[in-house]
């Protein structure tokens, strides 16, 4: 293979690795804002709601987070790309 086939084929792995490395981190971190607000949760089925209307209000607030960290962080990302990329994927 050529060098520039490989080094692309690299830069594409890496993307990908820090792709997933960004949809684990918010997958986390919704994980773990509903474990703290199991009390809250909680306090809500007691106050009488159902649990289709909870499903629905974390549905809500993992689409809200995941919206707002995707706007945020894909341009970031692409800037960062951008910028020099030898410091992003140490090639150099």
């Amino acid at each position: 293979m050529s060098a520039i086939w490989m080094r692309a084929r690299s830069e594409l792995r890496s993307r990908w690795v820090a792709t997933v490395a960004a949809m684990a981190t918010i997958a986390h971190t919704l994980v773990t804002s509903i474990r703290r607000k199991r009390r809250d949760l909680a306090i809500l089925k007691t106050l009488g709601f159902l649990r289709r209307q909870i499903s629905r209000t974390v549905a809500w607030q993992a689409a809200a987070f995941a919206t707002i960290a995707s706007l945020v962080g894909i341009p970031l990302g692409v800037a960062a790309g951008r910028i020099k990329p030898s410091v992003v994927l140490r090639t150099e």
